[in-house]
């Protein structure tokens, strides 16, 4: 057997351990970043939401004019420049406001635009890991067998000495018994 050629697999099995175990801390990593980028992503899309509603409930409400109070039914008495409802006297937003609404709302969905495509962007890289991985894997279980199959058919030649060292041993006490034999049939 030859042994270089087993320890060289010995050391690129132990080396591809250690990417096997690099892939998988970076693949925890990626998947600890995208969650973190999902939910910047829900954020983005509540944070529009918000705002659609603050737009559109402008609208819808400013149109109604409420006669009684919607909590508890009473009848409202309305004022001049105030709103029936709260009594707050700056009852029109300033197309300003509304127009700032309309520019935050425009602007977050840029950005969740650009997030979707950065998430798609990290879940192939992740895939592209853990492909990577799979072929590290698949390399390591290669290295693993041909090992095997060297070692399968391995004899250690210090077995076949120590073997052929107790078979001289085994015949020399097998000749010491048959001489103490003849010297006791000498003697008696």
């Amino acid at each position: 057997m030859n042994n270089s050629v087993t320890l060289g697999l010995q050391n690129k099995i132990v080396k591809t351990k250690d990417r096997i175990s690099n892939f998988y801390k970076k693949i925890q990593e990626q998947k600890g970043y995208l969650d973190k980028l999902l939910i910047l992503r829900n954020q983005y899309t509540n944070e529009i939401e918000r705002l659609e509603y603050m737009i559109e409930g402008y609208y819808k409400l400013s149109k109604i004019d409420f006669e009684r109070c919607p909590s508890c039914l009473k009848v409202i008495k309305s004022e001049k420049d105030k709103c029936s409802l709260c009594g707050n006297e700056d009852i029109q937003l300033e197309t300003e406001e509304i127009l700032a609404f309309k520019y935050e709302k425009r602007k977050l969905k840029m950005k969740l635009t650009k997030l979707l495509s950065y998430i798609e962007e990290e879940e192939k890289n992740l895939f592209d890991i853990e492909k990577a991985n799979e072929k590290t894997i698949e390399a390591l279980t290669e290295y693993e067998e041909e090992l095997h199959h060297l070692q399968k058919g391995y004899v250690n030649p210090i077995i076949e000495q120590v073997e052929q060292l107790n078979y001289e041993i085994g015949a020399l006490n097998k000749e010491i018994y048959n001489l103490k034999k003849t010297i006791g049939l000498l003697i008696s």
